[in-house]
């Protein structure tokens, strides 16, 4: 599913520092999964079990004279989907324009959604006792 995702050294898959993984069976149950992105100098949590992929910026195709807002599109099992720039909808430059980011397509029911977010993602497991 994060298949070209890379997490930052010294953190594994799930989240743990200690690069074994270990959390104690009431800890692990409880926890929940995040990506964390940075738009305009914040970071913004995105749960892990709702995304349904992530791509390189690279699978992005721009449309002509599409506003702003609108990164692209991408193909999802040959079906095009159009793609927000979540930067642009909350008043920043374009994700895009740097030529570094993902593609973030998410699924509810049948209906595929996704966006474009710049930077990189990184991963973040977090508790429900954190709130």
């Amino acid at each position: 599913m994060l298949s070209g995702l890379s997490f930052p050294a010294g953190t594994c898959h799930n989240g743990a520092a200690d690069g074994r993984g270990m959390r104690s069976p009431s800890e692990s149950k409880h926890m929940r999964e995040l990506l964390l992105a940075s738009l305009g100098g914040r970071q913004y949590g995105i749960w892990k079990d709702e995304i349904l992929s992530v791509r390189d910026i690279h699978a992005l195709h721009r449309i002509p004279l599409s506003p702003a807002r609108i990164a692209g599109i991408t193909l999802d099992d040959g079906k095009a989907v159009t793609l927000g720039d979540l930067s642009v909808c909350i008043g920043y430059e374009p994700s895009f324009a740097t030529g570094q980011g993902y593609i973030i397509l998410m699924a509810e029911g049948d209906k595929v959604t996704g966006f474009v977010v710049g930077g990189e993602l990184r991963p973040r497991s977090i508790s429900p006792n954190s709130f």
